[in-house]
């Protein structure tokens, strides 16, 4: 009878609705990181260097200030940021609305940093946590995540 009943709570678990993973293609421009394409609300389309060593998706001022001019951002806090070069700097933290990634995939009131002279959106682990659990995969080249919104 346990184990009947175990087996039907493994089953419930695993057959959940909205447990079905996503896969979002990724792809390199000639270098070893991968880049996934997407869209900002009040930007349009983009595209995103998945950063799993950053712990805030990040965008740049001057995308900040065309969404300022189209859309609801809301400043939320500035703390400082140990940056990939090492140094530590003061940022400035943003929501933004909608952020699509892949075709499939959206994301609401996403956390951004905003850091000077960006020259490429960045997809940290603040927006990763959103999708659940994530995985990568080199054949097909593919970000695997297990929800969206």
């Amino acid at each position: 009878m346990i184990r009947q009943i175990a087996l039907f709570f493994i089953f419930a678990i695993v057959s959940a609705p909205g447990m079905a993973s996503i896969e979002i293609p990724l792809y390199e421009k000639g270098s070893d990181v991968f880049y996934l394409s997407g869209s900002i609300d009040g930007l349009g389309e983009t595209e995103f260097l998945l950063d799993t060593g950053a712990g805030y998706s990040a965008i740049s001022d001057k995308s900040l200030r065309i969404l300022e001019q189209k859309t609801d951002v809301r400043y939320l806090r500035s703390l400082n940021s140990r940056l990939a070069n090492g140094w530590v700097s003061k940022v400035e933290i943003y929501s933004i609305g909608r952020v699509e990634i892949g075709q499939e995939c959206v994301l609401n009131n996403v956390e951004v940093a905003v850091v000077p002279g960006l020259s490429r959106n960045i997809l940290g682990l603040n927006a990763l946590r959103q999708m659940g659990h994530f995985s990568i995969s080199f054949s097909p080249l593919a970000l695997t995540v297990g929800r969206c919104q």
